[in-house]
């Protein structure tokens, strides 16, 4: 009913205009919007240019009605609420898309030299509960840093996951941590003293963490925070190696665990475009319920 009375008194506005837009059972048919604003839209450029054209300037142009005024705005205001966020959404991806990549090299740029000056890394890290602190300080020398933690509190901050659960604090002693000059925060975590553990990469040691636009930001995994995996051969992006697969790329879209390898590998984000739910249709697109993102499917598009 209340569709019926929408419908009804919009045709009477439209009718008064000569402008009309498509409807059906009361709708809007979404899929038809767009040609009907364009067509709407130019008719009222026109009326525009006629008018200017025209001797009698200002008796023509001051001719249109205030329903076509209002119809035009409310078009041109519709087009916009509908593209605006996706388009302001997309630009931030693609920001933190490159924000990720100069990371993981501004990393390995510093874990190189660090190797360079004070030889391999085992050598220095010293397998023991002091390990974290140490790679830390050495590789620090070889970055610029707005702010340095150490093993104090601060520089990150508290975090959750895709879907909105499971929040959790990396801002605590035990690790080091660090805000750089570009506003992106890291966080050394030495879990594996020895380096035999496997992360996807045989001797890894444990991970470092990295929140692209600091505490203050969004906080959210997959989004602004990811993980890379510290090794004594280097330094790697967490849910690569071995760990690439169907079932990583499945986690990573319903929870944004080890999304990094994704990111560096596809250069996107379109995982954040799938459902976040914990059901058959975990990893599938919201677009296209028949795609679903996977080592042979790199996008929702």
């Amino acid at each position: 009913m209340k569709g019926f009375r929408l419908k009804k008194y919009i045709d009477g506005v439209l009718a008064s205009s000569g402008c009309k837009l498509p409807f059906s059972n009361g709708l809007y048919l979404i899929r038809n919007l767009k040609s009907a604003v364009l067509k709407c839209f130019s008719d009222f450029v026109f009326r525009i240019f006629d008018c200017f054209k025209n001797r009698n300037f200002l008796k023509k142009c001051f001719a249109f009605t205030l329903a076509e005024v209002l119809i035009v705005m409310g078009v041109v205001g519709v087009v916009a609420a509908l593209t605006i966020p996706n388009l302001t959404n997309a630009t931030k991806n693609a920001e933190n898309v490159t924000k990720l990549k100069k990371i993981y090299s501004e990393l390995n740029r510093a874990h190189e030299r660090a190797i360079e000056t004070y030889g391999p890394m085992d050598e220095w890290t010293g397998g023991d509960a002091n390990a974290s602190l140490r790679y830390f300080d050495r590789i620090t020398e070889f970055m610029q840093l707005q702010k340095s933690c150490r093993n104090s509190w601060g520089c990150l901050g508290t975090y959750k996951n895709l879907y909105g659960g499971n929040h959790f604090t990396v801002n605590s002693y035990n690790y080091p941590k660090a805000i750089l000059k570009s506003g992106c925060a890291i966080r050394v975590q030495i879990d594996n003293v020895n380096c035999t553990i496997n992360y996807g990469y045989k001797s890894s040691c444990g991970f470092i963490n990295v929140d692209l636009d600091g505490p203050r930001g969004r906080n959210i995994t997959a989004i602004d925070y990811f993980s890379f995996v510290l090794t004594t051969k280097g330094i790697y992006p967490y849910g690569g190696g071995t760990n690439w697969n169907n079932s990583t790329i499945t986690n990573c879209a319903y929870g944004g665990t080890a999304c990094t390898e994704w990111v560096i590998r596809n250069s996107n984000m379109d995982y954040l475009n799938t459902y976040h739910t914990n059901d058959s249709n975990k990893g599938k697109c919201i677009n296209n319920i028949n795609i679903k993102l996977s080592t042979e499917n790199s996008t929702c598009n």
